[in-house]
């Protein structure tokens, strides 16, 4: 994202000088949203109930501006984690250099010539003062945010305010990991490695499937399915040999609670690392990967209660199918864009357009969530000796 300045000069060059109307990119698909209509509802009922308790709380908005806030939000959110540019100004990216795309459209027939004219001035007008503003503008670009959200032309989230709530996803975790390690039955202190050997299978692994790509498109003229295809079923003969030369992960009778403590441990470092790189990666990472780690549990375990155990049980079977990187990019996708437009066959194609741009979401899909996966699966079908 460019500098938080440069959007501000442009939006109000736009609105107050030129007097154009200004929209950014945003979600379509949720903009129809039943749902996200529903909520922008109940959101417009609370702010004028909260006014009426005290005049001075003038947060009330229309439902309209929550619909529309909330798609430029998701909008905002999916493309700076995917880290691809989506416009022009990606050519700007790697050199450092803040730039923004203008696509200006008239709302009215450009057929008579004085409001062909018109229109080019207010468009070069526009233009001409974003250059020459910013060439005003070097200190207080040195003062303004490079890290936010934008849920509208003029309002953003700042990174002190949408970090809150990973770090509330991730905090937990660790506390959590030495609860399980306490719990554990054996009481050597260095117990913990023997978990070290499904680490150690599980990581090897998600490193031979990033680097795999690489070597697989170096096969000229190879259909994407056939990619897909080879991709997969290289993965799999690397797993099948990675479990030859160490063994059954389940030899050295590793308890599960200690694997998930070392899973959640995992998980959590491979977070918090992920969010020095995009944050915004890390974020969406955190929804799908944290509920794994909390609710991993073995389907053999007993409980006393087998209700609770059954609703855990289903959680665990349905996070398994979702949890799945090709699922969870589909999932993801299909709540955005529409299910309509997702296929699963062009998830080749997708990771191929991710690590030609050098995304960070592709390191996270197969260096931190593949991992948590397969270790979710681990879990799931430990024998519980």
């Amino acid at each position: 994202m460019p500098n938080l300045d440069l959007l501000n000069v442009v939006h109000y060059l736009a609105v107050h000088r030129q007097g154009i109307r200004v929209r950014i990119g945003m979600f379509g698909g949720l903009v129809k949203s039943h749902l996200v209509r529903v909520l922008g509802e109940v959101m417009q009922q609370v702010g004028r109930f909260a006014r009426s308790l005290n005049p001075d709380w003038r947060f009330e908005m229309p439902s309209s501006e929550y619909v529309e806030g909330t798609a430029t939000l998701a909008s905002s959110i999916y493309s700076q984690a995917l880290g691809v540019p989506t416009g022009p100004h990606g050519a700007f990216r790697d050199y450092q250099v803040d730039a923004v795309t203008l696509e200006l459209s008239p709302r009215f027939s450009l057929k008579n010539e004085h409001t062909r004219l018109a229109f080019l001035l207010k468009g070069g007008r526009l233009i001409e003062g974003t250059v020459r503003s910013v060439n005003n503008l070097l200190e207080k670009f040195h003062q303004s945010f490079f890290l936010y959200f934008l849920t509208a032309p003029n309002k953003f989230v700042s990174v002190g305010v949408y970090m809150i709530p990973f770090a509330f996803l991730v905090a937990p975790l660790p506390i959590i990991a030495a609860s399980l390690f306490n719990l554990t039955s054996n009481r050597n202190p260095w117990r913990w490695l023997h978990t070290a050997k499904p680490l150690l299978i599980t990581h090897t692994w998600s490193v031979v499937v990033t680097l795999l790509p690489f070597y697989i498109s170096k096969i000229s003229d190879l259909p994407s399915t056939h990619c897909m295809l080879t991709w997969a079923g290289g993965s799999l003969m690397a797993l099948v040999i990675l479990y030859i030369v160490f063994g059954s992960p389940y030899s050295k009778h590793v308890e599960w609670r200690l694997l998930k403590a070392v899973m959640i441990a995992s998980v959590s470092i491979g977070l918090c690392l992920m969010s020095i790189i995009n944050f915004a990666t890390a974020q969406i990472g955190a929804l799908f990967v944290v509920p794994m780690c909390l609710f991993a549990l073995p389907i053999r375990v007993k409980t006393n209660n087998s209700l609770i155990c059954s609703m855990v049980m289903t959680c665990n079977l349905v996070m398994a199918v979702l949890g799945f990187p090709v699922t969870a990019v589909a999932l993801m996708q299909g709540v955005i864009k529409g299910f309509g437009t997702v296929s699963i066959l062009e998830f080749w194609d997708s990771m191929k357009f991710l690590w030609g741009w050098n995304s960070a979401t592709y390191l996270y899909l197969v260096l931190v969530h593949l991992p948590c996966w397969f270790l979710f699966l681990h879990i799931l079908f430990h024998p519980c000796h």
